[in-house]
Protein backbone atom coordinates (compact mmCIF):
# COMPACT_ATOMS: atom_id res chain seq x y z
CA UNK A 1 0.00 0.00 0.00
CA UNK A 2 3.04 2.31 0.76
CA UNK A 3 4.89 1.78 -2.73
CA UNK A 4 1.17 2.61 -4.24
CA UNK A 5 0.33 5.99 -2.23
CA UNK A 6 3.60 7.15 -2.16
CA UNK A 7 5.78 8.35 0.92
CA UNK A 8 3.98 11.68 2.08
CA UNK A 9 0.17 9.97 1.79
CA UNK A 10 1.07 7.03 3.80
CA UNK A 11 2.39 9.37 6.38
CA UNK A 12 -0.88 10.92 6.33
CA UNK A 13 -2.46 8.16 6.29
CA UNK A 14 -0.36 6.57 9.44
CA UNK A 15 -1.33 9.73 11.17
CA UNK A 16 -5.20 9.31 10.71
CA UNK A 17 -4.50 6.01 11.61
CA UNK A 18 -2.82 6.60 15.18
CA UNK A 19 -5.12 8.94 16.52
CA UNK A 20 -8.47 6.74 16.43
CA UNK A 21 -6.28 3.86 17.50
CA UNK A 22 -5.27 5.62 20.66
CA UNK A 23 -8.34 5.93 21.80
CA UNK A 24 -10.59 3.94 20.60
CA UNK A 25 -8.80 0.65 20.14
CA UNK A 26 -6.83 1.48 23.25
CA UNK A 27 -10.32 1.63 25.37
CA UNK A 28 -11.53 -1.35 23.19
CA UNK A 29 -8.13 -2.92 24.87
CA UNK A 30 -8.87 -2.50 28.14
CA UNK A 31 -12.78 -3.61 28.34
CA UNK A 32 -11.44 -6.74 26.40
CA UNK A 33 -9.05 -7.17 29.26
CA UNK A 34 -11.69 -6.83 31.97
CA UNK A 35 -14.24 -8.68 30.31
CA UNK A 36 -12.92 -11.59 29.60
CA UNK A 37 -12.93 -13.11 33.00
CA UNK A 38 -15.99 -12.46 33.55
CA UNK A 39 -17.12 -13.99 30.21
CA UNK A 40 -15.03 -17.29 31.21
CA UNK A 41 -16.47 -17.63 34.93
CA UNK A 42 -19.88 -17.55 33.05
CA UNK A 43 -18.91 -19.99 30.24
CA UNK A 44 -21.52 -22.90 32.79
CA UNK A 45 -24.01 -20.97 32.14
CA UNK A 46 -25.20 -19.81 28.73
CA UNK A 47 -27.58 -17.47 29.79
CA UNK A 48 -25.50 -15.33 32.05
CA UNK A 49 -23.00 -15.61 29.51
CA UNK A 50 -25.44 -14.63 27.26
CA UNK A 51 -26.52 -11.34 29.69
CA UNK A 52 -22.75 -10.32 29.83
CA UNK A 53 -22.25 -10.42 26.27
CA UNK A 54 -25.11 -8.54 24.97
CA UNK A 55 -23.89 -5.87 28.17
CA UNK A 56 -20.41 -5.66 27.46
CA UNK A 57 -21.58 -5.10 23.51
CA UNK A 58 -23.87 -2.32 24.95
CA UNK A 59 -21.48 -0.53 27.44
CA UNK A 60 -18.86 -0.68 24.53
CA UNK A 61 -20.85 0.91 22.21
CA UNK A 62 -21.72 3.89 24.68
CA UNK A 63 -17.95 4.92 24.36
CA UNK A 64 -17.05 3.65 21.52
CA UNK A 65 -19.89 5.31 18.83
CA UNK A 66 -19.59 8.65 20.08
CA UNK A 67 -15.65 9.03 19.97
CA UNK A 68 -15.46 7.48 16.88
CA UNK A 69 -18.49 9.98 15.08
CA UNK A 70 -17.11 12.62 17.53
CA UNK A 71 -13.33 12.19 15.94
CA UNK A 72 -14.98 12.24 12.37
CA UNK A 73 -16.58 15.28 12.77
CA UNK A 74 -14.27 16.99 14.49
CA UNK A 75 -11.50 16.06 12.75
CA UNK A 76 -11.40 19.15 10.29
CA UNK A 77 -11.01 21.14 14.09
CA UNK A 78 -8.81 19.15 16.23
CA UNK A 79 -6.10 18.00 13.37
CA UNK A 80 -5.24 21.65 12.23
CA UNK A 81 -5.33 23.01 16.11
CA UNK A 82 -3.06 20.17 17.40
CA UNK A 83 -0.84 19.23 14.50
CA UNK A 84 -0.95 22.20 12.41
CA UNK A 85 -1.84 23.22 9.17
CA UNK A 86 0.86 20.79 7.39
CA UNK A 87 -1.40 17.82 8.41
CA UNK A 88 -4.37 18.76 6.84
CA UNK A 89 -4.11 16.14 4.08
CA UNK A 90 -4.85 13.81 7.27
CA UNK A 91 -8.54 15.46 8.17
CA UNK A 92 -10.38 13.34 5.95
CA UNK A 93 -8.57 9.83 6.35
CA UNK A 94 -8.94 10.69 10.04
CA UNK A 95 -12.69 11.35 9.87
CA UNK A 96 -13.09 7.87 7.70
CA UNK A 97 -10.88 5.98 9.71
CA UNK A 98 -12.66 6.89 13.63
CA UNK A 99 -16.19 5.88 12.01
CA UNK A 100 -14.68 2.38 10.83
CA UNK A 101 -12.77 1.42 13.68
CA UNK A 102 -15.94 2.41 15.50
CA UNK A 103 -17.65 0.19 13.78
CA UNK A 104 -14.80 -2.58 14.36
CA UNK A 105 -14.84 -2.35 18.14
CA UNK A 106 -17.88 -4.24 18.06
CA UNK A 107 -16.05 -7.43 15.90
CA UNK A 108 -13.76 -7.10 18.76
CA UNK A 109 -16.02 -8.60 21.41
CA UNK A 110 -16.55 -11.75 19.79
CA UNK A 111 -12.83 -12.62 20.04
CA UNK A 112 -13.18 -12.01 23.80
CA UNK A 113 -16.11 -14.53 23.51
CA UNK A 114 -14.04 -17.41 21.74
CA UNK A 115 -11.17 -17.02 24.03
CA UNK A 116 -13.12 -17.19 27.08
CA UNK A 117 -14.92 -20.32 26.28
CA UNK A 118 -12.05 -21.59 25.39
CA UNK A 119 -12.23 -21.86 21.56
CA UNK A 120 -9.15 -19.27 20.18
CA UNK A 121 -8.35 -21.64 17.14
CA UNK A 122 -12.01 -19.64 15.90
CA UNK A 123 -10.43 -16.40 15.42
CA UNK A 124 -7.59 -18.40 13.42
CA UNK A 125 -10.10 -19.84 11.12
CA UNK A 126 -11.83 -16.70 10.78
CA UNK A 127 -8.86 -14.84 9.70
CA UNK A 128 -8.22 -17.18 7.09
CA UNK A 129 -11.69 -16.01 5.66
CA UNK A 130 -10.92 -12.84 6.33
CA UNK A 131 -7.79 -11.44 5.17
CA UNK A 132 -8.30 -12.18 1.56
CA UNK A 133 -11.44 -9.82 1.78
CA UNK A 134 -9.55 -7.19 3.45
CA UNK A 135 -6.65 -7.43 0.81
CA UNK A 136 -8.70 -7.24 -2.11
CA UNK A 137 -10.42 -4.62 -1.18
CA UNK A 138 -6.97 -2.33 -0.07
CA UNK A 139 -5.59 -3.05 -3.29
CA UNK A 140 -8.89 -2.11 -5.35
CA UNK A 141 -9.38 0.99 -2.97
CA UNK A 142 -6.02 2.34 -3.72
CA UNK A 143 -7.01 3.44 -7.01
CA UNK A 144 -8.72 5.94 -5.11
CA UNK A 145 -5.83 7.32 -2.97
CA UNK A 146 -5.04 7.54 0.88
CA UNK A 147 -9.12 8.49 0.51
CA UNK A 148 -9.92 5.63 -0.93
CA UNK A 149 -7.94 3.47 1.40
CA UNK A 150 -9.71 5.30 4.32
CA UNK A 151 -12.95 5.11 3.13
CA UNK A 152 -12.50 1.42 2.20
CA UNK A 153 -11.82 0.46 6.28
CA UNK A 154 -15.30 1.23 6.75
CA UNK A 155 -16.27 -1.18 3.95
CA UNK A 156 -13.67 -3.76 5.81
CA UNK A 157 -15.05 -2.86 8.87
CA UNK A 158 -19.17 -3.75 8.08
CA UNK A 159 -18.14 -7.10 6.53
CA UNK A 160 -15.94 -8.16 9.44
CA UNK A 161 -18.07 -7.14 12.13
CA UNK A 162 -20.82 -8.82 10.04
CA UNK A 163 -18.50 -12.01 9.70
CA UNK A 164 -17.72 -11.96 13.65
CA UNK A 165 -21.36 -11.28 15.08
CA UNK A 166 -22.17 -14.03 12.25
CA UNK A 167 -20.01 -16.44 13.36
CA UNK A 168 -20.79 -15.04 17.33
CA UNK A 169 -24.32 -15.93 16.83
CA UNK A 170 -23.64 -19.57 15.45
CA UNK A 171 -21.35 -20.57 18.94
CA UNK A 172 -24.20 -18.89 21.39
CA UNK A 173 -27.17 -18.99 19.43
CA UNK A 174 -28.54 -15.76 19.97
CA UNK A 175 -31.35 -14.00 17.49
CA UNK A 176 -29.73 -11.01 15.54
CA UNK A 177 -32.26 -8.50 16.63
CA UNK A 178 -30.65 -9.15 20.40
CA UNK A 179 -27.73 -7.73 19.08
CA UNK A 180 -29.36 -4.92 17.38
CA UNK A 181 -30.93 -3.93 20.57
CA UNK A 182 -27.58 -4.23 22.38
CA UNK A 183 -26.04 -1.46 19.88
CA UNK A 184 -29.37 0.50 18.81
CA UNK A 185 -29.83 3.48 21.59
CA UNK A 186 -26.11 3.98 21.33
CA UNK A 187 -25.57 4.43 17.34
CA UNK A 188 -29.16 6.14 17.54
CA UNK A 189 -27.71 8.53 20.04
CA UNK A 190 -24.64 9.20 18.65
CA UNK A 191 -25.72 9.47 14.85
CA UNK A 192 -28.55 12.37 16.72
CA UNK A 193 -25.38 14.06 18.41
CA UNK A 194 -23.01 14.14 15.33
CA UNK A 195 -26.59 15.61 12.71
Amino acid sequence: VGRILGAAALGYYTMAFRIPELIIVSMNNVLGAVSFPMLAKTQSDDEKMRLFYFDYIRYLAIFVFPIGLGLTFTAPIFIPALLSSKWGPAIIPTALISSAMAIMAIGYVPGVLYKAINHPEILNYLALIKLPIMVSILWFATRWGIIGVAASQIIIGIILVTLDTLWANHVMKYRITDLIKAIYPSAFASITMSL
